[in-house]
């Protein structure tokens, strides 16, 4: 692939070639990214499609089980540098296809979170963002839904009380109130409607509440909705390992549900290894070719599901450029590592993955990951090989 120029570089050539040479270089990536996945390369020419930055380890809510659940007090130090940020745009959002600017905290609560909005539309990449719902602004979801960004809401159930229990400090109010302003300004803008849609994170304490989610879900203009298995110890208390047939009936009713109001229910990963689908769980993971997390620190990994683990990145911008980082000892290893199917204790964390994990948003960077997702319009069931009914 030629060498990716800077946007001043491109703009020297004429101000409107800016746009037609980012489909170009994107078109190039792709195809070389698509080639040395294939053949399972080791050592990439190709540049990750799928950028997800860090903006922040600050959170405006106190999660019981979130990782970051401990931290209250607001610390600047855990923000991105803008000059960070303005360096891993210009470096890797040319040829990337998909950036995702969520953090292990909260963005929205960035006093510049538009500002990194701005600069990431400006190449015209598609952006994502999860976000707690807990920031009714409506000028960032007007600007979020003007470039028709995917904006995925953190849900877990639709009782107030509960919801406050899981989120805290979190109001269920307010959650409802910004995602009637997102579906606003999502229809104002004709964004598609699957751009917008729930997370829920499953647990002991709302196994048998899903329904009653899809439901405000759909009365808010939501179409869809994908759970995960909380992650947590088996040892604890609600972890679903203690409740695999409320999970087996929560599934079932869910799965109902979803169809009797024609919304989308997927499962990003089995909620019970009992439970999993065992042809549709991650054969082989696309992360180490084509995904790269840079943290807020500037370090370096390889998969959404490991921001915040300061042990899982690779390298860090502060001592090498990235594709130093991206084709350093650590990636080699880590690609072969996949390749082979031997995962070393290095890389013990993507074990859970190749037992339990099916397709999440692969498929925007790959289309035939299509054919492995799990949800009620592409699989009779939701769990093992037993139907619903």
């Amino acid at each position: 692939m030629a060498k990716i120029m800077t946007r001043k570089e491109v703009e020297i050539l004429g101000k409107n070639v800016w746009h037609d040479y980012g489909d170009r270089i994107r078109s190039e990536n792709r195809m070389l990214n698509f080639a040395e996945f294939d053949h399972r390369r080791i050592t990439l020419k190709s540049l990750p499609r799928a950028v997800f930055v860090e903006l922040t380890q600050n959170c405006n809510l106190n999660c019981r089980y979130c990782k970051n659940g401990k931290q209250l007090k607001y610390r600047s130090e855990l923000d991105m540098e803008t000059d960070l940020f303005q360096q891993v745009a210009e470096e890797l959002f040319p040829s990337a296809e998909l950036v995702d600017l969520r953090g292990w905290g909260e963005s929205t609560i960035l006093k510049n979170f538009l500002m990194f909005v701005d600069i990431t539309q400006s190449y015209g990449v598609q952006i994502r963002l999860v976000t707690n719902g807990m920031n009714p602004d409506p000028a960032i979801w007007d600007r979020l839904m003007a470039c028709r960004a995917m904006v995925v809401i953190s849900c877990d159930v639709a009782e107030p009380r509960l919801f406050s229990e899981l989120r805290g400090g979190g109001k269920l109010q307010r959650l409802i109130t910004t995602v009637r302003t997102i579906v606003k300004y999502r229809d104002f803008y004709h964004v598609p409607n699957n751009y917008v849609y729930f997370t829920c994170v499953v647990s002991r304490k709302n196994v048998d509440s899903i329904p009653e989610l899809l439901r405000m879900a759909h009365e808010l203009g939501l179409n869809k909705v994908i759970l995960f298995p909380i992650m947590i110890a088996p040892s604890h208390p609600l972890h679903l390992a203690r409740c695999v047939e409320a999970a087996r009936n929560g599934l079932i009713a869910a799965h109902k549900t979803a169809d009797s109001l024609n919304m989308t229910l997927q499962l990003g990963a089995a909620l019970d290894k009992s439970l999993r689908r065992v042809d549709d769980v991650k054969k082989i993971c696309i992360n180490p070719w084509a995904y790269t997390l840079i943290d807020y620190s500037g370090r370096v990994g390889y998969c959404d599901h490991l921001i915040g683990i300061r042990r899982a990145t690779l390298g860090s911008l502060h001592k090498n450029s990235f594709r130093e980082i991206w084709n350093n000892r650590s990636f080699r290893k880590l690609r072969k590592a996949h390749a082979n199917g031997k995962l070393s204790y290095q890389f013990r964390r993507c074990r859970w993955c190749y037992d339990m994990r099916y397709v999440d948003i692969e498929h925007y960077i790959d289309s035939k990951f299509v054919d492995n997702l799990v949800s009620n319009h592409t699989r009779r069931f939701l769990y093992s090989n037993q139907s619903p009914e």
